[in-house]
């Protein structure tokens, strides 16, 4: 297990290299290509579960710390540390970007990077249900195009899901999309393809994770494992005051039920969200408000809710610093389809500071 402490050591390091007056005094070119940005997360709920057990928390949520480097007009950096939900402070996004879009509408970047499998746009404080189900961390090559609003992506990746006994980059998806932005008006829609679903969810936020197949532990192997290639139509708006994220997923087929499973059969998840709301200004304050609902279908094994209401609000109290609150009800699958056909309620506040 890495310690927590070396990064920690290198986050003070590069604060310091930025503030140090005797290093810009001496030779400051590159540190003006340097954007330093961050996120702290301080939240309390109180939650009811399946089992009608009540709990209580005051947490910190997430901090996180990046570092985003202009070396030259043709080449960015990327480097960030996140700590979320209790998991060890660790590296996050880490990439090169080669490009100028600028200039040329072609990019390339390699790195470590979340795959662009969904975006999971949300205005509440729980994650969007497809992000608890498919975020993706990964070492990935990337080749990618913008221009005229339109833009679109191919990757590859190693994945850690295997169809036969070679550890190759077999691992592959793209994306394709329109985006569009304006004083009144914002979009941006897209559809996103994975060559296996099966190794989606995979280092989220910890790095023993094994995504969305929790019985590869029992299983033993990946002897007799098939790919099963996964799609995402997703869709995010505002005009005026009204805002809109929406998104479906979905496997393209079964899984074999030794390795993902709903009832006796194979599943084949699917899974969807849409939140709807207004955001307007209260004493020069911004002010949102906005109530979404989230479903699956065979989605059992991978510890989801079969539907989600939800609905919230947020207030920007100061410059950079909001407040969230939040009440949630998740629906259980039925006990005939291994749940527990009850309800789970939640209820969650969380301040935010952004710089």
């Amino acid at each position: 297990m890495v310690s927590p402490i070396k990064p920690i050591m290198v986050s003070v390091g590069l604060i310091s290299l930025v503030n140090s007056q005797v290093l810009v005094a001496a030779n400051n070119d590159w540190i003006k290509g340097v954007a330093v940005d961050g996120l702290v997360e301080v939240q309390a709920g109180y939650t009811n579960d399946y089992y009608d057990k009540d709990s209580s928390s005051l947490v910190l949520g997430t901090a996180s710390l990046g570092f985003t480097g202009q070396v030259n007009e043709w080449s960015t950096v990327r480097l960030a540390f996140l700590y979320k939900d209790s998991v060890p402070l660790r590296m996050d996004e880490t990439h090169i970007t080669l490009g100028n879009l600028n200039k040329f509408p072609v990019y390339v970047k390699a790195g470590r990077t979340y795959l662009p499998f969904g975006r999971y746009q949300t205005q509440f404080i729980t994650d969007a249900i497809t992000y608890s189900a498919a975020s993706t961390m990964a070492e990935i090559g990337q080749l990618g195009f913008e221009a005229g609003g339109a833009y679109g992506l191919a990757y590859i990746y190693g994945g850690r899901t295997q169809d036969d006994t070679n550890d190759t980059l077999d691992h592959y998806g793209a994306s394709l999309g329109f985006s569009q932005e304006s004083d009144s008006m914002t979009i941006d829609v897209g559809v996103d393809y994975i060559s296996d679903f099966g190794d989606v969810g995979t280092d989220a936020d910890a790095a023993s994770t094994w995504g969305i197949l929790p019985v590869i532990s029992t299983v033993g192997s990946w002897d007799n494992y098939e790919y099963v290639a996964g799609i995402v139509g997703r869709a995010s708006f505002s005009f005026g005051p009204v805002f809109f994220n929406g998104e479906y997923m979905t496997a393209l087929d079964a899984f074999k039920p030794e390795f993902l499973a709903f009832g006796s059969e194979g599943a084949e998840p699917k899974i969807w969200y849409a939140e709807l709301g207004l955001n307007f200004k209260i004493a020069q304050r911004d002010f949102t408000f906005g109530a979404g609902y989230a479903a699956s279908e065979e989605a059992l094994a991978m510890d989801l809710p079969k539907e989600r209401y939800t609905v919230g609000m947020s207030l920007g109290i100061v410059d950079n610093t909001t407040l969230y609150l939040e009440y949630r009800v998740d629906n259980d699958y039925e006990v005939s389809d291994g749940g527990t056909g009850e309800d789970a309620q939640a209820a969650s506040l969380k301040v935010a500071v952004t710089f």
